[in-house]
């Protein structure tokens, strides 16, 4: 697990915690880097937040920075609050608002402490049962596919909190409302002690709320948000849930000694930070609307265990068996399955050391008749001095040659895997795959022309995983369009 908090002014101020494989923490602090220094881009250049783009371009060059020239795998959820201004309808007085971005089941709250309620909560956002939606590596997430965003229009004496999982799942909301307002109320009325005065306050309730959620979290027999979710998925669990469990939160008040005249001045004026059974403190400086501060929360997704990763492959296999038969059903797929492969799939199973044979008739679930084109036997001739390239030639001359037609004597050029493949798969222009085809590339414009062709099956791989397509939508239609047919001729019989 681990936590950033940061503080954007023209420059930033990062409090960071991370316990797992070193790369996971890379990803985390990674994205907080540059998804700060989009903020602070937007906030100089004086543009309205637009949050998703923000963590679109922290992620893409997150990417970047993670595969070249080394490749570092990790994944991480990504929540945060900015908060900036707006001006009211009524008299155009500037007012608080929050911008709240969320991936993942880390989650944002606002409280409003007089009147003891959550005023905005993110939703959890989740694949299946504790499998929280993430950025990194294998994953089909994205910013701009996945975040949510929410502007929230706050006041003066709110408490914005950003939590992991560790607390949502071991706390109810009633709880969580509980721990705050009572801190606050304990450390105003002086029943603790105060070695730092006010600016010891937030801290004082972060550390409440975790180690409230710690007790449940080590409580085999407690009640749980987890435990009830659990048995809703007809598991058989109970107890609080053993998680990491971090808490940052800020206070919003406001600035006295402001520095921008223009502005309400209104602040987020501390940001404290517990983790586990420890605390780290940060006391911010005093922001205007123009100077946001932010509060993020990263969750790394930590190494799977065997049993889990085999639970996982499990589920794939099932998936794409069910596949395979909707193909033989509908489109009278039978083994051994002709796989038409590109030259990028040789070789990027070759770069991740896999059995490209094997995963294909593990993924397809049969024997396969692996199939190459002259067009993409030339792509491999033509990088043959690269490195490790002519072994891999010396393996695909062992595949069937699909003949394309496209002769050195026509074509000085190979045509492109998208031209050719199209050209072998769908020759007449029909819109079907008479010749029951699978297609293996990663070309990403194969994959998309060949989705308008109806019952191509569609193979890629992605960092060491091999992936099966769903069927797309022109496959899908046709075989829902003669299965009720079917079923009409059968009731015609009958009759």
């Amino acid at each position: 697990m681990g936590w950033v908090g940061v503080v954007v002014e023209g420059r930033f101020k990062g409090v960071v915690e991370g316990i797992a494989n070193g790369a996971f923490r890379l990803w985390s602090r990674l994205i907080v880097h540059f998804w700060a220094a989009e903020i602070e881009r937007g906030v100089n250049e004086g543009e309205e937040p637009t949050p998703i783009e923000y963590l679109q371009r922290a992620y893409e060059q997150t990417l970047e920075a993670t595969t070249q020239p080394t490749e570092w795998q990790g994944t991480t959820t990504a929540t945060g609050a900015q908060l900036y201004f707006e001006n009211t309808e009524t008299d155009g007085a500037a007012r608080p608002v929050l911008y709240v971005t969320n991936l993942g089941d880390s989650q944002v709250l606002v409280l409003r402490p007089r009147n003891s309620k959550v005023i905005f909560k993110t939703e959890a956002q989740w694949h299946w049962f504790d499998c929280p939606r993430q950025l990194g590596t294998n994953s089909p997430d994205t910013p701009q596919g996945a975040a949510v965003v929410n502007k929230v229009v706050v006041e003066v004496g709110d408490v914005v909190l950003a939590v992991s999982d560790g607390v949502t799942d071991n706390l109810w909301e009633h709880e969580v409302v509980s721990c705050i307002v009572g801190g606050m109320r304990e450390w105003e009325e002086g029943e603790k002690e105060a070695k730092e005065g006010r600016k010891g306050e937030m801290q004082f309730v972060a550390d409440k709320l975790m180690n409230a959620a710690r007790v449940i979290a080590q409580d085999p027999f407690a009640e749980s948000p987890f435990m009830e979710h659990a048995i809703e998925e007809g598991l058989a669990m109970e107890g609080g849930k053993l998680d990491d469990i971090s808490v940052v939160v800020g206070l919003i008040k406001k600035n006295d000694g402001g520095r921008n005249p223009l502005s309400k001045l209104f602040v987020l004026e501390k940001l404290s930070i517990a983790q586990r059974s420890y605390s780290t403190n940060v006391t911010a400086k005093k922001y205007t609307y123009f100077r946001p501060l932010l509060l993020f929360s990263h969750k790394h997704i930590f190494p799977r265990r065997e049993e889990e990763n085999d639970k996982m492959r499990g589920k794939r296999a099932k998936q794409y068996k069910k596949l395979m038969q909707q193909y033989g059903l509908a489109f009278g797929f039978r083994e051994p399955y002709q796989v038409l492969l590109d030259a990028d799939i040789i070789r990027d199973a070759d770069k991740f050391k896999m059995d490209l044979i094997g995963g294909l008739e593990r993924t397809l679930h049969g024997q396969v008749k692996p199939m190459i084109t002259q067009c993409s036997m030339r792509h491999l001739y033509n990088a043959a001095k690269e490195p490790g390239v002519s072994f891999l030639i010396d393996k695909a001359k062992l595949f069937e040659r699909r003949r394309c037609g496209h002769l050195p004597a026509d074509y000085p050029e190979p045509l492109s895997a998208e031209a050719c493949m199209t050209s072998v798969v769908d020759a007449k222009g029909s819109g079907r795959n008479k010749h029951c085809y699978v297609v293996a590339s990663q070309d990403v414009e194969v994959r998309r022309k060949m989705r308008a062709v109806v019952g191509v099956p569609l193979v890629y791989i992605n960092r060491s995983v091999m992936i099966m397509e769903p069927m797309a939508d022109a496959s899908g239609s046709q075989r829902d369009r003669e299965e009720k047919g079917k079923f009409r001729d059968g009731l015609r019989g009958r009759a």
